[in-house]
C-alpha cells in the first residue's frame, strides 16, 4: 500500500508519521479508499439508500444534478479538503438563493458523512457553521375573508380547496392526495392517508405521507359544507375518486394549483393590496395553523393537526385530542360565520349550481 509521492523525504516522513499514529488509534484510512469520484460515490449512495421516499429520492437528485456534481463531482472522496468545500458554497451563495444553497450544503455533509461511516475518508470536510441552516423570511398569514376571496377566483371545479387547505392546514400535496373515502361528512373529519406531487422531470407521484403526517383533520361545519357541494358536483362515487381533480380526471398538484392560485391573488389584490406581498398557497397551511392558536389550541394540538410529531407520540395524541380537535374546528366554524359568513353560502351555492349532477 502507497502513502502516495512526495516532494521531499522529509515530507514523505512526516506523512508516515500521520498515518501511523491514525492507526494506532484506529482512524487511519488507506489513500487509496478516497480514490472514488464524488460523483460515483453520491449516485451509489442514492441508488442503494434504504429508506428514501420516491419523491425524497427525486428531490435530491435534482440537487445533486444542478448545484453539486457540476462543481464537486470530479473530485475525489479524499482530495474534497474544508476549503474545497468552503470555495463551492462561495460559488453557490452567487449563483443560487439561500435556500437551496442550504440544501446542497446539507445533503454533500450527508453523502460524506457516509464515506466517513464507510472508512473512505477519515472526516467529513463540511464543517462550514451553519451551513446548512435555511433561513427563509416570515410567511405572511391571510384573514379569513381573504381566504374565501382568494377561493371565489378559482375555477369552481377547485373553489372548495382553498378553504380546505387553509383551515385543514394541509400541506399542497394532501390536499391534492384526497379521495371520497378520505372524507367523513358526519364527523367533518377528513383523513390524510397519502400525498401528491410533481416530479422535477414531470412525472407525477402518489406517495404515503411521513408516518408522522398521517392524521385526522377536523374540519369547520362551513367548509365541510362546501366540501360536501364539491363532493356532489365534481367527485366521481368510487371510493377512491380524487377529491380535487384537473378537467380530464388526474390529480392536481403543486404546479398546476400554484399556477391557478397566482391567477386568483392577482385579481382580489387589485381590491386588497395587502396580497401584493406574495402569500404562497403554502401560506394557507401557516394560516390554518395561525388561525387554530388563535381559537385557544396549544402547541401540541396546533402540531398535531399539522401532522408535526413522532410516529408514536402522535397516533398517541390523535386519540386522546380527537374531542378538542373538534372543538377547535368549532371555534373556527364561528369565526368564519363573524368574517365571511354570506361568501360561505355563496361559493356553496355556485359550486352545487355549476357541477354535474
Amino acid at each position: 500500500m502507497s502513502l502516495g509521492t512526495f516532494p521531499t523525504k522529509a515530507d514523505a516522513n512526516v506523512a508516515l508519521v500521520s498515518a501511523a499514529a491514525d492507526a494506532q488509534r484506529g482512524a487511519f484510512v488507506p489513500p487509496d479508499r478516497g480514490r472514488v469520484e464524488l460523483r460515483t460515490y453520491a449516485n451509489e449512495w442514492l441508488e442503494h439508500h434504504p429508506t428514501l421516499s420516491t419523491g425524497t429520492r427525486d428531490l435530491y437528485r435534482f440537487v445533486l444534478d444542478k448545484h453539486v456534481l457540476p462543481h464537486l463531482g470530479d473530485a475525489h472522496l479524499g482530495d474534497i479538503e474544508p476549503a474545497t468545500v468552503e470555495q463551492w458554497f462561495a460559488t453557490l451563495g452567487r449563483t443560487t438563493t439561500t435556500l437551496q444553497r442550504a440544501k446542497a450544503y446539507r445533503l454533500l455533509r450527508t453523502i460524506l458523512n457516509h464515506a466517513v461511516k464507510n472508512s473512505r475518508v477519515i472526516r467529513n470536510p463540511c464543517m462550514i457553521d451553519g451551513g446548512g441552516k435555511e433561513s427563509s423570511p416570515e410567511r405572511p398569514v391571510a384573514t379569513i375573508p381573504q381566504v374565501f376571496a382568494l377561493a371565489a377566483q378559482f375555477r369552481e371545479r377547485l373553489t372548495a380547496i382553498v378553504p380546505v387547505t387553509a383551515f385543514g392546514a394541509l400541506r399542497v400535496g394532501e390536499a391534492a392526495g384526497l379521495q371520497r373515502a378520505d372524507i367523513d361528512p358526519l364527523g367533518n373529519r377528513i383523513h390524510i392517508r397519502r400525498k401528491v406531487k410533481r416530479a422535477h422531470d414531470r412525472r407525477l407521484l402518489v406517495e404515503d405521507p411521513k408516518s408522522d403526517s398521517k392524521r385526522t383533520v377536523t374540519l369547520p361545519p362551513q367548509v365541510m359544507g362546501l366540501l360536501e357541494a364539491h363532493l356532489d358536483a365534481w367527485t366521481d362515487t368510487a371510493p377512491d375518486a380524487w377529491v380535487f381533480t384537473r378537467p380530464h380526471g388526474t390529480p392536481v398538484d403543486h404546479m398546476y394549483i400554484g399556477r391557478l392560485w397566482r391567477k386568483a391573488r392577482s385579481a382580489v389584490a387589485d381590491d386588497d393590496p395587502t396580497l401584493r406581498a406574495k402569500l404562497h398557497f403554502h401560506d394557507l397551511r401557516g394560516t390554518g395553523a395561525t388561525l387554530a392558536a388563535s381559537q385557544g389550541a396549544s402547541l401540541k394540538e396546533v402540531m398535531a393537526r399539522l401532522g408535526h410529531s413522532t410516529t408514536v407520540a402522535a397516533l398517541r395524541y390523535q386519540h386522546a385530542t380527537a374531542d378538542r380537535d373538534a372543538t377547535i374546528a368549532h371555534l373556527l366554524g364561528q369565526a368564519i360565520d363573524q368574517a365571511a359568513g354570506a361568501t360561505v353560502t355563496d361559493l356553496g351555492a355556485a359550486s352545487q349550481r355549476s357541477g354535474k349532477r
